[in-house]
């Protein structure tokens, strides 16, 4: 995986110019502790939801920058062993070239 990945869902609604919330991922891999975070993923997507938007969690995997990440990829960031590394903005050519797993901050999403 490389370069710029958006997620089907999210795609599906830019494309039917359906509202989308880009959300950092920060709070998932280094703000909470696991359970923790990911009860903020489920809390957090079903209030965008009930709003009638998207969720688009933004995230560097394996050195691609994903828009709109799957559960599978949620888990990563949020597990206890960590491994997501915390992505500014500055910080999003050397995570992408390096192959990174990486947790963006609000400037990097």
């Amino acid at each position: 995986m490389s370069g710029l990945v958006v997620g089907e869902e999210v795609a599906a609604a830019l494309t039917a110019r359906a509202a989308v919330v880009a959300l950092e991922t920060s709070v998932i891999g280094q703000g909470l502790p696991y359970p923790r975070n990911l009860e903020c993923v489920q809390r957090m997507n079903a209030a965008i939801r009930a709003a009638g938007a998207v969720p688009a969690w933004v995230g560097v995997v394996d050195g691609a920058l994903v828009v709109g990440l799957g559960a599978a990829q949620l888990e990563r960031f949020a597990a206890p062993q960590g491994g997501a590394t915390k992505v500014a903005r500055r910080d999003l050519p050397a995570a992408t070239a390096g192959g990174a797993l990486g947790a963006t901050t609000v400037s990097a999403t």
